[in-house]
């Protein structure tokens, strides 16, 4: 099967999206099938591996996005995915490239779309004082699920806000849940550590609609009990030099490490943190949070996000935007039996893998093509 992957919003720094983009695209090979995928970057070239192709088509640099980049060249786009001739489309946008399911319509290839975000969400992030982003979002919402011939949602979070559309089809829809690379994260050894190694972790992108101004609310509330950790922070974005600026002013115990690259030195920070402090409201998924249980780490998120589904009582905590509250979380789980609290992380993780993910896409693009 030739299965083609077109996204914006990928990049060096990306987070879940290029993660779920290549692990996809590595499981699709390994199973024996081609792929192209087509993202932005900052000039033109394709890049081919056995099964597996990369075109990278120049896009245009964003501004306050913290180096993001889209491509507007949409006849560009249906050019390198005729010359492929794939017979399952797959789109992670839903900008500029959305408008390419239309040609796949006409060409009759199956087009499937993935719900990363919350359109809903993301408006009243960047917008709030914006009248009628509600009616926005439902506009938009519909438009996609008119485009697109199936959709992809990873939990029931993600799949709300087209299960609001009047007349929608749920047949249309498919609930697949994301994955983690068990070679990549897994549960450390501890060792012996000194209280001042001792930290939780987050690592989240620092944008508005992430909510990362909680997090220095969090860490007032630390400073203010005087706790015997600090806070470590793996992220970047448009907002990370205001970060700096208050972290310095108010003298907070939190550490920037800025966006980390290398998945060992992930799964080594996730692994010996007290607890992964997933602050996003409107996360549809959460893939760094399920790479933390992966790691042994309990996770502490919003009530309001997706991660309410992935979680139970003995791996994380979801909770309100209180500050103290996740304070509270976070001294339970020090102070339970750290063998035992990996353990029940660990084997929550397993229920989701890329194996599982993509074999599932596989078997339900086989009924539609």
């Amino acid at each position: 099967m030739k299965i083609a992957h077109v996204a914006n919003w990928y990049g060096p720094k990306s987070g879940g999206l290029r993660t779920t983009i290549d692990a996809l695209a590595n499981s699709y090979v390994k199973r024996g099938h081609s792929i192209l995928v087509v993202v932005p970057s900052d000039r033109t070239e394709t890049v081919h591996s056995g099964l597996k192709s990369y075109c990278y088509l120049r896009g245009v640099r964003l501004p306050f996005s913290g180096g993001y980049r889209v491509i507007l060249r949409k006849k560009k786009v249906i050019q390198t995915l005729e010359s492929f001739n794939p017979v399952v489309l797959e789109i992670s946008d839903r900008t500029t490239l959305l408008g390419v399911s239309k040609w796949a319509r006409r060409k009759k290839i199956h087009s499937n779309f993935f719900a990363h975000e919350n359109v809903q969400g993301v408006l009243k992030a960047f917008f709030p004082w914006v009248p009628g982003t509600v009616k926005l979002a439902k506009f938009w919402n519909q438009r996609t699920m008119k485009l697109v011939d199936s959709i992809t949602a990873t939990t029931n979070f993600a799949a709300e806000e087209f299960r609001s559309i009047e007349n929608f089809s749920e047949s249309k829809l498919q609930m697949i849940p994301l994955g983690v690379d068990p070679s990549e994260f897994s549960v450390m050894t501890q060792g012996s550590q000194p209280a001042v190694n001792r930290y939780v972790f987050a690592c989240t992108r620092l944008s508005k609609e992430k909510d990362p101004t909680f997090l220095l609310e969090i860490g007032r509330e630390m400073k203010r009990r005087a706790v015997d950790y600090q806070m470590f922070i793996a992220g970047d974005g448009p907002v990370r030099s205001n970060f700096e600026k208050v972290i310095s002013a108010e003298q907070l115990p939190i550490i920037l490490l800025g966006y980390i690259n290398d998945r060992k030195d992930l799964n080594s920070l996730m692994s010996r943190a007290l607890a992964f402090l997933a602050v996003g409201p409107i996360e549809t998924f959460g893939l760094a949070a399920v790479e933390s249980l992966a790691s042994g780490t309990p996770v502490i998120c919003r009530e309001s996000s997706a991660l309410r589904e992935i979680i139970d009582g003995e791996c994380g905590r979801a909770l309100p935007r209180e500050a103290q509250a996740w304070l509270s979380a976070i001294n339970d789980f020090a102070n339970r039996n750290r063998s035992e609290v990996s353990h029940n992380c660990s084997r929550r993780a397993g229920h989701f893998t890329w194996d599982a993910c993509s074999e599932s896409l596989l078997t339900r693009y086989k009924e539609l093509v």
